[in-house]
């Protein structure tokens, strides 16, 4: 009920009047459905350490490794297989005390056109395959459209 907000009653029509939350909704579709491609892709591991790393931000490997759940050796080649697919990206932050400090987060662009890509290269190979876009192929051109 988070994108659903009760604003006002209507004494005519003895009925409540409610707003909806597109722009929350649409972006929490879009999330959900990039995360299941990349699992579906890679792994749910893969997943998980992408959704940790858009729900808390920037954060250090072992923080990574202690919120995902996941034992040193597996979480490194995660982070690069994902690193050097452009989905996260690092940052070197330099603290006094500590030395230089290694940073990864999500790169939210490169994400998102990755994924319009695959997307889109899907419905011309539908498009080159069956001679026409069905239904289902012609709602995630759409998709791929509006939202990419």
């Amino acid at each position: 009920m988070q994108f659903v907000k009760k604003i006002s009653f209507d004494h005519k029509l003895q009925s409540p009047v409610y707003s909806f939350n597109f722009s929350g909704l649409f972006a929490t579709f879009r999330h959900h459905f990039l995360l299941t491609l990349l699992e579906a892709q890679h792994s749910k591991y893969h997943a998980r350490v992408l959704r940790v790393l858009h729900s808390k931000g920037f954060l250090e490997e072992k923080d990574l490794i202690q919120f995902c759940l996941l034992d040193i050796k597996q979480s490194r080649t995660i982070i690069n297989q994902l690193l050097s697919e452009g989905f996260i990206q690092s940052q070197e932050v330099v603290v006094k005390q500590q030395g230089k400090m290694q940073l990864y987060g999500v790169n939210e662009r490169v994400w998102r056109d990755r994924t319009a890509q695959r997307v889109g290269k899907a419905c011309l190979n539908v498009i080159v395959r069956e001679g026409s876009l069905g239904s289902k192929a012609m709602m995630a051109f759409e998709f791929n459209h509006l939202f990419f």
